[in-house]
């Protein structure tokens, strides 16, 4: 509702988003559920120390892999973190490549790596199903009008928020749809958009404000 900031940052630049500008073509098996690749991974370190002064009392995230390690590289600086929601329906919605299939939550929470990061305590994986979850999602937006159904979903979301700072680590598509905006992670830059909420008016009308950060 009224008085809400919303922060928009895309992942940093997966494995996969490497290979693709790289070669081309779709990515093969070795990159299901996509990492970040050290490029993203300094991506995610810049966009902490900008992030630091938000003040969040909530972050959300998408449940994919290279989103997760976004949020908790760049949450990695703060002495203190909000709890860390991870919502499917914040997941990457365009084209079925083998990087947007997810795990279930079991995996999730059982990856190693995401459990030596400092805020991984703050995780919350409630909403996360321990089937295929990202099938669920896919199939509910080819049939609902794609990301804008996305987008419609985050707003109903965020009307049930009372939280007025909500940090949020998403996809091109469900930013762009938020937005009207496309935010990159290509080459050193990380980019970031923000807004506050106008519940009256469809997200991409809200006045996004639109941060790029050099790592």
């Amino acid at each position: 509702g009224g008085g809400q900031v919303v922060v928009v940052s895309r992942h940093g630049m997966s494995v996969a988003n490497m290979q693709r500008d790289a070669f081309g073509g779709d990515c093969d098996d070795r990159f299901v559920d996509a990492a970040l690749s050290p490029a993203g991974r300094r991506q995610a370190e810049a966009l902490g120390a900008m992030l630091g002064g938000v003040g969040a009392e909530l972050v959300v995230t998408s449940p994919l892999r290279r989103a997760v390690q976004t949020c908790l590289i760049a949450l990695e600086s703060q002495p203190l973190s909000p709890p860390i929601l991870l919502l499917p329906f914040l997941t990457e919605c365009v084209g079925r490549g083998r990087e947007n299939a997810g795990r279930p939550r079991g995996e999730i929470a059982g990856d190693v790596e995401l459990q030596c990061f400092r805020h991984w305590p703050s995780v919350d994986l409630g909403e996360v199903g321990d089937g295929e979850w990202w099938e669920r999602e896919m199939r509910q937006n080819e049939e609902g009008g794609g990301r804008r159904r996305q987008a419609r979903a985050f707003k109903e979301w965020l009307g049930g928020r009372r939280e007025r700072r909500i940090l949020v680590f998403a996809h091109w598509g469900l930013i762009e749809a938020l937005t009207g905006r496309s935010l990159s992670n290509g080459g050193c830059m990380i980019d970031t958009c923000y807004a506050a909420v106008d519940p009256d008016a469809a997200t991409h009308k809200w006045q996004w404000v639109h941060v790029r950060k050099k790592d």
